[in-house]
């Protein structure tokens, strides 16, 4: 399934789901508790706690699971989920990334 489509059919599904989602923002960056000028793009922010990225591209690499590692260490969020929208499912297409606390 093309990313955009799949992208807009998930975020009915959570929004059906009762689940409070953000689509395509701009979240603030911190650094050693300092906010920076600078912000991340994220596809989806859930509950104002997860960070959820959708594959673009044909096959998800190192690169998108490196920039939700980015995500998550720049903006404090606890958790970030990656989802591959080519595999035949979900599960197969899904990986759950926790922020290790220092």
């Amino acid at each position: 399934m093309p990313p955009q489509i799949f992208s807009q059919a998930l975020a009915i599904e959570m929004l059906q789901q009762g689940m409070q989602v953000r689509e395509k923002i701009r979240i603030a960056t911190h650094y050693k508790g300092m906010e920076l000028d600078e912000t991340i793009s994220i596809h989806f922010l859930i509950e104002d706690e997860i960070a959820l990225e959708v594959c673009e591209g044909l096959y998800p690499t190192q690169w998108h699971e490196a920039r939700l590692n980015t995500i998550l260490f720049f903006s404090k969020l606890p958790m970030g989920i990656l989802i591959d929208p080519t595999k035949d499912r979900i599960a197969d297409g899904f990986k759950k990334i926790v922020q290790q606390k220092k």
